[in-house]
């Protein structure tokens, strides 16, 4: 799948999202969006993707993490992933102090089989032409709404800021001509789901979320 993807810098700014694909047996991809201290996220990617190829690949690799039955030997790979990328930032950031965080989903297609880890945004949002869009993962985040600080107050679902973290893993099979949608923004504007089945595109669900409220900023992405 290939990403094309649009930036909107308005009134009440938040942190660009930041994109990493990576190619092996499958695609991976990753999409970070930062908060706090200026780290970059491509060592964060790497870090993931370098994780998830190695627990995938060698079942005999240590992770304090134990793998969940219902979840596939990928699935577990990549959700210990994260969770080791969220003790390792707890432990070189947030120990005595919250200096830096990360809002993160890892995006892994195989064939046609989907599968995802997330905490915190970005929205997901499969458009298939004979039904629209369908949410398949969605944190809303409210709180613009209630700060006075001068400085962006933080999201509720924030990697490496505890010394656990509720990861978030889903799966879907896609057919051919599905599109997917990732959007980071404190909601998802109901307006989207109203655009024609069969002619949503990347810059017509840019309008409609900038229509909907013109002072957030936003970072949507289309794969398709």
């Amino acid at each position: 799948m290939h990403l094309n993807e649009l930036y909107f810098n308005k009134n009440i700014k938040t942190p660009k999202t930041f994109v990493n694909k990576y190619e092996s047996d499958l695609v991976f991809y990753t999409f970070i969006r930062c908060w706090g201290l200026p780290i970059d996220p491509t060592s964060l990617s790497e870090d993931i993707f370098n994780e998830f190829q190695l627990l995938q690949e060698d079942t005999e690799a240590t992770t304090p993490f134990a793998y969940e039955n219902n979840l596939s030997l990928e699935e577990n790979a990549l959700k210990s992933s994260l969770k080791i990328l969220n003790a390792k930032i707890f432990s070189d950031y947030n120990q005595k102090e919250i200096q830096f965080g990360i809002e993160v989903t890892s995006l892994c297609l195989k064939n046609n089989y989907l599968f995802w880890a997330s905490l915190g945004q970005p929205h997901l949002l499969l458009h298939r032409a004979s039904i629209g869009l369908i949410q398949l993962h969605s944190q809303n985040d409210l709180s613009f709404d209630y700060s006075n600080s001068s400085q962006d107050p933080l999201p509720k679902a924030v990697l490496g800021l505890y010394n656990t973290a509720n990861i978030i893993v889903n799966k879907v099979q896609l057919q051919d001509a599905d599109k997917l949608y990732l959007i980071s923004r404190p909601y998802v504007s109901s307006n989207i789901f109203k655009l024609d089945l069969e002619d949503t595109t990347l810059e017509k669900v840019a309008k409609s979320l900038s229509q909907d409220n013109n002072q957030l900023s936003f970072w949507v992405g289309e794969l398709s």
